[in-house]
């Protein structure tokens, strides 16, 4: 579904989106391997939500767009996100953010792993640096 074609069809949206979380869930149930990519928004999310006034959906929406900042997908994702009614908002104490994320699960070792994509529908788990997410969503 493109832009505006989520909302209008937000049922079947939502129902695609449960089936797809369920095979991933039932492939891997402890949560070991592929189903970290059910994250993929949720390190910055979790941290916007902590640190702002934010619903959880909007901080995890807003999370995935800000760690798509420099890659080709943000545009087409910000479209979808923002046809939502949830804003593509600017992530403005970075700082403070990466303080918040480096108390997260997730990290480890001076890295954090996150849920990257290269293409729409081909999610990664990756561990990168605080300096490069600092970079990638400022």
């Amino acid at each position: 579904f493109k832009e505006n074609k989520v909302k209008e069809n937000l049922a079947e949206v939502i129902y695609k989106s449960l089936c797809a979380k369920a095979q991933i869930v039932m492939q891997d149930e402890e949560d070991e391997s592929i189903r970290k990519v059910l994250n993929f928004g949720h390190t910055i999310g979790h941290a916007i939500e902590l640190n702002d006034n934010y619903l959880h959906g909007e901080a995890i929406a807003i999370g995935m767009i800000n760690i798509l900042k420099s890659t080709s997908l943000y545009s087409d994702v910000s479209k979808i996100i923002e046809n939502m009614g949830i804003k593509a908002a600017k992530i403005e104490n970075i700082d403070n953010l990466i303080d918040t994320i480096k108390n997260d699960k997730k990290a480890h070792n001076n890295l954090i792993d996150i849920i990257d994509l290269k293409e729409l529908e081909k999610p990664e788990i990756k561990s990168i640096s605080f300096d490069e997410l600092k970079r990638r969503i400022s």
